[in-house]
């Protein structure tokens, strides 16, 4: 739809950049390069270094960054104790596919006792093996999708690549523990485990808001915990957006002062992250002891920015990255 508004010359002034989705809006020009404009007036080391990657293009920056999200683990800490588990530990090192695989199976259980489970240790969003998800289970064990080049899917060829992506099926399929895709398909991986029914759940901040919706209804208690750790260490994808001019814009000073305002330590950024469905990608407001320990909020901020800071990598990203996460998600269809 945004592609036949671009062709009809119909972009609104300002657009939200999407980091799987940027590459053709700067492709085709449907974005002003504000290159000069960030290095007069933003210090670019202000920002994590992941939110600008998105959003340069041959070395030209057509997006200001606004919000950042890592992929964490939530889990239910009353089915943990149910199940006798120990709470995931805070260091990645003491979190491995091991001792996560080993959760998962104790929290999968059959409680009606018609042989077949009915709560379940581990899901995500949506009900295949996903492009994005699949990415984390990749690099734990020094894996990419593509070549360096990002012009050919190399992954079939590398046999660690394939191992690791088999591990990531097999929980499905093999081990059991997460829910068929047709209850997940009627469900939602989210209600799932916000009704209880599923022990570990993978998503990203903005799971915050049903979570703690359930949690303040009584009926969850949950934590954040490290994605598993893989032999070659610790890494969680980080997405990140920007808002970016358009080329139909009628006013760019005007937009340009919006995007700065959306940006900025002491305005938009403090007000974009009340509701708890992003972390600042603007450092100033994201290291700020005062948000990363925010004493009004139940869940940890901490634990979002130091996953950030010391262990995210952004996606592998591809210029048609929508295109791409289209064709993965049909492939993986029977997996």
């Amino acid at each position: 739809q945004v592609k036949v508004i671009a062709a009809a010359g119909n972009l609104p002034d300002v657009m939200r950049l999407d980091d799987d989705w940027s590459g053709e809006h700067m492709i085709y020009g449907n974005v002003l390069d504000i290159t000069d404009r960030v290095l007069k007036e933003i210090n670019p080391k202000d920002f994590t270094i992941h939110s600008w990657i998105p959003f340069v293009y041959k070395g030209r920056i057509y997006g200001l960054p606004y919000d950042a999200a890592v992929d964490v683990i939530y889990y239910n800490v009353k089915l943990f104790k149910d199940a006798g588990l120990a709470l995931p530990s805070r260091d990645p090192k003491k979190w491995t596919n091991s001792i996560f695989l080993d959760a998962a199976r104790k929290l999968t259980k059959d409680l009606n006792g018609d042989g077949k489970p009915d709560q379940w240790g581990f899901t995500y969003p949506g009900a295949t093996t996903g492009y994005y998800q699949a990415q984390h289970w990749l690099w734990r064990e020094g894996e990419t999708i593509y070549n360096p080049d990002k012009t050919e899917c190399t992954l079939p060829l590398r046999p660690k690549a394939v191992e690791a992506l088999q591990f990531y099926t097999d929980l499905r399929n093999k081990y059991g523990v997460m829910p068929p895709i047709d209850v997940v398909n009627q469900m939602g991986a989210r209600p799932l485990f916000t009704a209880g029914k599923v022990g570990m759940y993978l998503d990203a901040n903005w799971g915050i808001p049903d979570l703690e919706k359930a949690r303040k209804a009584g009926t969850l208690e949950y934590g954040i915990a490290f994605m598993p750790t893989g032999s070659k260490g610790q890494v969680t994808r980080i997405t990140c957006d920007a808002w970016g001019i358009t080329k139909n814009c009628k006013d760019v000073e005007l937009a340009w002062h919006f995007l700065k305002w959306m940006s900025s330590a002491d305005k938009g950024q403090k007000y974009m992250a009340k509701p708890g469905t992003f972390t600042p990608p603007n450092l100033k407001v994201a290291l700020d002891p005062k948000y990363m320990y925010n004493k009004d909020t139940y869940y940890d901020e901490s634990m979002f920015v130091r996953i950030m800071q010391n262990y995210s990598r952004m996606g592998e990203i591809c210029l048609q990255g929508a295109e791409v996460a289209d064709a993965w998600t049909r492939a993986m269809e029977p997996l």
